[in-house]
């Protein structure tokens, strides 16, 4: 079972969200902890269950025993033993786990990570092993982030809002992210999936439509995770920031992935300081590391690769620009930041070398703008998912809210179109869910 199965967004999703509706207050972070445990019991098994619980109890030691001791270099060495037992904890969720859990445990180790550095600074006080359960098990964080620090948490949890037009949002959001999760992310992953199997890379165009087919099952299903969570915790009453869309035209290979993957790399921000004037050494050591559990988790030792051909393209650029360099223009910027991306990204793909080879040696074929004939054929199949997927990469409520917000008509008229579209969303979702599980 997936997260995007029907069970678990017909089933549990809405049991646990009207439950925590329902509930009192102070109920309603365990509601949401039992959720995200009962989801994960379905997504990962029963060893999921264990490690997660493990993990966190462990790590609550570990924060309990860093602030028994006064000693800035004692609490220093807790940190980097709490950090140590993180990514070592992530051995046997590998080996134990369904590659399905392993987005949840790569969010709790970051937030574990980042708990232990704010117990080193003296930033957070140790919370109770039930409130760290129920900060680190919230289905509304669990599967797509965002990674808050605890005392973020905790604020929102105090501060609940249950206004109706809260409310309002909160469906508007699960509806756009459920969309975006069944109708766009799952077809391109089958669609990748099929390229893969029938090895079907031949021509540069080969190459270049199933990377564009697994950057966005990959990508668009975690955003659309995302905003199926933010809108199961707002309908709850807790704050939740909206996931942004990304921009369509990038000029950096930095501002590619914070606009991709802005949940890791505002972690880093927070935790690693990458925003901070750092030497090349340390930035490539930081960025690296991240990369290297999230590329080794997905993508076993093709993935490590990839994290290190990405960190030091990532620092290259920094470099650059720590040095003051003058700025290249912007449709060279662009050109570079596509063959940036795309160079690394047949290894976390999982490939075999012998597909790397056939891969690469596709992207220097002389036939560019030539498809293989099946992959033609899947593209005329899957026409209209590609083009939505492409659409969806535009900021299309921000462009819309722009152009009818001059008077009552045109706000009267973005509802009706709002409402309109959003219904048409809902039930395509949902009619695809019924068919994917009709045929499996």
């Amino acid at each position: 079972m997936t997260f995007a199965s029907l069970p678990v967004i017909v089933c549990l999703f809405p049991l646990f969200t009207l439950l925590g509706i329902w509930l009192p207050k102070r109920w309603k972070p365990m509601t949401a902890a039992i959720g995200g445990l009962v989801i994960l019991y379905c997504i990962g098994g029963f060893s999921s269950i264990i490690l997660m619980v493990l993990l966190q109890c462990i790590t609550w030691l570990i924060l309990r025993l860093q602030r028994m001791n006064g000693d800035e270099k004692k609490r220093s060495l807790w940190f980097f033993f709490g950090a140590g037992v993180q990514i070592a904890w992530m051995i046997p969720v590998k080996m134990l786990s369904d590659k399905m859990s392993l987005i949840p445990f790569l969010i709790c180790v970051m937030q574990n990570i980042e708990s232990l550095r704010q117990q080193r600074n003296h930033i957070l006080r140790t919370p109770s092993l039930y409130s760290y359960i129920c900060y680190q098990c919230d289905m509304t964080r669990m599967f797509a982030g965002p990674v808050m620090s605890f005392p973020d948490y905790k604020n929102s949890i105090e501060q609940q809002n249950t206004s109706l037009a809260m409310k309002g949002e909160a469906a508007s959001s699960y509806i756009r992210g459920l969309f975006q999760l069944v109708c766009l992310s799952m077809p391109m992953q089958s669609l990748f999936q099929q390229m893969t199997e029938r090895s079907m890379v031949h021509t540069f165009m080969d190459a270049l439509m199933q990377s564009m087919a697994f950057l966005f099952s990959v990508c668009i299903g975690v955003r659309g995770a995302a905003q199926m969570c933010r809108g199961v915790a707002m309908m709850l009453g807790f704050q939740r920031k909206e996931v942004k869309t990304q921009k369509v035209y990038t000029v950096s290979l930095q501002g590619f992935y914070r606009h991709w993957l802005p949940t890791v790399f505002q972690w880093m921000d927070r935790v690693l300081s990458l925003q901070q004037p750092l030497d090349d050494t340390a930035y490539f050591s930081r960025t690296v590391c991240v990369l290297g559990i999230l590329g080794g988790m997905l993508a076993d030792v093709s993935g490590l690769l990839w994290a290190v051909l990405t960190a030091l393209l990532l620092t290259l650029e920094h470099a650059g620009k720590r040095k003051g360099q003058k700025p290249l223009p912007a449709a060279v910027a662009s050109v570079l930041t596509v063959v940036a991306v795309l160079l690394p990204l047949p290894c976390l793909m999982g490939r075999t070398l012998p597909e790397f080879v056939a891969w690469y040696g596709a992207v220097w074929n002389t036939n560019y703008l030539q498809t293989s004939s099946m992959t033609g054929y899947l593209l005329r199949v899957n026409w209209m998912t590609a083009l939505l997927c492409m659409t969806a990469m535009f900021p299309l409520k921000q462009m819309l809210e722009d152009v009818l917000r001059k008077n009552w008509a045109h706000r009267l008229l973005r509802r009706l179109l709002y409402m309109a579209a959003e219904t048409t969303m809902l039930l395509a979702a949902y009619a695809t869910l019924l068919n994917y599980y009709i045929r499996n």
